[in-house]
């Protein structure tokens, strides 16, 4: 069955910090599995290699998979693709995959089918998942077909396990954690190394007796009062400084307690509804661009204020990001 969907360009880097919309179509992702946050024993790790990092532009040129059962691995898939443009010297270099390599494997639409009887209905476990997972939905639905799967993100557990890493890319966690081989850029070996990174974790968390349980990130339940600063981050030049920022929807790259936490840490504050003194509603990506299918109370009360006058900024997710300038923990390719 051929989806319909609207597409827009999205101009991003591969961690989701940047929203420019040049006016190109790109899809809306509106079937697009959920975030799961928890230990699972049964999953399938998944790394691609792409020739660029904008699913709007740039293709998959490689596919790693590993099919974990009882927390051990029982398949691979791995495969390269043909892409319909050329192979930059950058990529080339990157990954070792060169156009020669590719010129006689199959096209995406050909591959696609197997790699999805071998996923299955798993959940997609990757490092910053959604960088694999946002290419794999936007290039099937290209092509008529539709990626559902619920995915997890080792790099999300990283920052919640272990504090104070220089960053949380895959390299920076092989390293900490001891793992003698090194990444290299090629999706089966990369998938290994998140596959190793992912139950190392979970055996960490079950040792240090840490629960890992699902995260609502809308934040309900989440009081502004509890956030606290951590002290010694506040920057007088950030946008954000002694601004009172509001949050709604979900938010795509973080929960709501690490975003709220982030304003606090540069200076600004957080409060749990919209009213006269919020200077910033934040809206979670996908709430931000779907606003015509319904709007949450606080969007409806930002606009009010906003038609009587009042100071109060609408922003997205990925501007607010920028604003703070956001470390960008993720590879500058496939992780």
């Amino acid at each position: 069955m051929i989806i319909e969907v609207t597409w827009r360009e999205l101009g991003i880097d591969r961690d989701g910090t940047r929203f420019i919309d040049d006016g190109r179509d790109r899809t809306d992702r509106r079937f697009k599995g959920k975030t799961k946050f928890e230990p699972l024993s049964d999953y399938t790790v998944v790394d691609l290699e792409t020739t660029g990092l904008n699913p709007a532009y740039n293709e998959i040129i490689e596919i790693g998979a590993i099919r974990v059962r009882d927390n051990q691995e029982v398949a691979r898939y791995q495969t390269l693709i043909k892409p319909e443009e050329k192979i930059s010297p950058f990529i080339e270099q990157l990954t070792g995959i060169s156009n020669e390599m590719v010129e006689n494997e199959a096209p995406f639409i050909e591959v696609i089918p197997s790699f999805l009887e071998f996923l299955g209905s798993d959940v997609v476990v990757g490092h910053n998942v959604h960088f694999d997972v946002n290419f794999l939905y936007d290039q099937s639905a290209r092509n008529g077909i539709r990626f559902t799967n619920n995915c997890m993100d080792t790099m999300r557990l990283a920052k919640f396990l272990f504090k104070g890493f220089r960053n949380y890319r895959l390299r920076t966690l092989v390293r900490e954690f001891k793992f003698a081989k090194k990444t290299e850029h090629r999706a089966m070996s990369d998938a290994f190394l998140t596959f190793q990174c992912y139950e190392h974790m979970l055996r960490h968390a079950k040792d240090a007796g840490v629960i890992i349980k699902p995260l609502d990130s809308r934040g309900i339940g989440l009081l502004a009062k509890d956030i606290l600063p951590a002290g010694g981050l506040e920057d007088p030049d950030c946008a954000l400084f002694g601004q009172v920022c509001v949050f709604t929807g979900t938010l795509e790259r973080m929960t709501r307690r690490q975003a709220m936490q982030l304003v606090v840490d540069r200076g600004g504050k957080v409060a749990d509804s919209v009213t006269q003194s919020v200077d910033y509603l934040i809206m979670g990506n996908t709430d931000y661009r779907k606003v015509k299918d319904g709007k949450s109370s606080k969007l409806r009360k930002a606009e009010k204020m906003q038609l009587e006058g009042h100071d109060i900024e609408i922003i997205p997710e990925d501007e607010f990001y920028e604003i703070l300038s956001v470390e960008r923990n993720s590879d500058a390719s496939a992780s």
